[in-house]
C-alpha cells in the first residue's frame, strides 16, 4: 500500500522442493511450497504431468 509517497514493504521467504516420477508420456509429481513471514502458509501440491504434442 502506498499512502503520500511512501510504502510499506515487506519481505518474505520461499522454500520450494519437489519431485518428479520417471520419464514417460505422463508423469506423477508432487510440490511441498512453504512462504514464511508475515501471513506465513504452507501448500502441499500433486498431479499429472503430460506434454502435449
Amino acid at each position: 500500500m502506498s499512502v503520500a509517497g511512501t510504502s510499506d514493504t515487506k519481505a518474505h521467504l520461499n522454500l520450494l522442493i519437489g519431485l518428479e516420477g520417471p520419464r514417460g508420456p505422463i508423469r506423477p509429481y508432487a510440490e511441498a511450497r512453504e512462504i514464511l513471514g508475515s501471513g506465513s502458509s504452507f501448500q502441499l501440491v500433486g498431479g499429472l504431468s503430460f506434454r502435449l504434442h
